[in-house]
């Protein structure tokens, strides 16, 4: 797998101001034009840990859990690149 001449987008703001509507119109329009375009979700989102510990306040979120976020990240990324 290669990644060259790739590029990742990332959009980031407060919530509901419009990155999710964004993001799948982005990648509709490069779709639309024969560009391999994935979106990738927020893994924290997903994350049953993040939302005890920051939610629920039954955890702590050090550098470990943001290293795994990340890496769990990365790899979705590979995964939607080779789609």
């Amino acid at each position: 797998m290669t990644m060259s001449g790739s590029a990742v987008v990332a959009l980031e703001g407060a919530h509901g101001t419009g990155k999710s509507t964004l993001a799948h119109a982005l990648v509709a329009h490069y779709k639309a034009r024969s560009v391999n375009a994935a979106l990738v979700s927020e893994t924290a989102r997903r994350s049953a840990f993040v939302e005890a510990a920051v939610i629920y306040g039954s955890g702590s979120f050090g550098l470990e859990a943001e290293l795994q976020l990340l890496a769990a990240h990365i790899v979705e990324i590979g995964r939607a690149s080779c789609r």
